[in-house]
């Protein structure tokens, strides 16, 4: 029965990041969805054990330590993209949601090399605007790769969405912003 219930992925580089998810997960679990989180493993020293811990827990999530470099690392990216497609194959998620640069490069990519249905990018902050030259040019070739890949940029506020599109990352349609900006959704009750 299990097997019947559509699965999320939510795939974030740092495990700090995954303090962004709180809630989300109990959230869909409660409408019927097997989630999983790819993320860095945890670590004490960045506090990340107890954030894990809750997830698991609490909100019941799988989680699937994967490291993924922050930095730009060819050799290491191609490794984790590799990993990251095998997982998501193996788990065949009905939806895919990517948060980070890394991890939204990483993420689309994967997940367009498997197909899944419903791939989403959520866009928290734009790393390339405080970069010149070569590395500029090489994050904005990724976050167009991230963007391109994606159904769906979810930007959490319009300024970003703004400075996204007028970059030419991707097409003003393509983008959403849950009501005046959020970053972990919107509680309507």
């Amino acid at each position: 029965m299990a097997d019947a219930l559509p699965r999320i992925v939510y795939i974030t580089t740092n495990a700090m990041s995954l303090r962004f998810l709180a809630g989300q997960i109990g959230y869909m679990r409660e409408r019927g969805f097997r989630v999983s989180v790819v993320a860095s493993p945890p670590c004490e020293k960045e506090g990340t054990v107890d954030v894990y811990r809750q997830l698991i827990d609490c909100d019941g999530a799988e989680m699937i330590s994967e490291v993924m470099s922050r930095e730009m690392d060819p050799w290491q990216d191609c490794q984790s993209l590799a990993r990251i497609t095998r997982h998501l194959r193996r788990l065949s998620p009905s939806i895919v949601n990517a948060g980070t640069p890394k991890a939204g490069l990483l993420g689309m990519l994967a997940a367009r090399i498997v197909n899944t249905p419903i791939r989403l990018y959520t866009l928290r902050g734009l790393r390339l605007e405080t970069c010149a030259g070569v590395k500029r040019r090489i994050l904005w070739g990724a976050e167009r790769a991230a963007s391109c890949c994606a159904h769906r940029v979810i930007c959490v506020s319009h300024s970003l969405r703004d400075a996204y599109v007028a970059e030419g990352l991707t097409e003003p349609e393509k983008t959403v912003t849950l009501g005046q900006g959020a970053s972990n959704g919107i509680d309507l009750e």
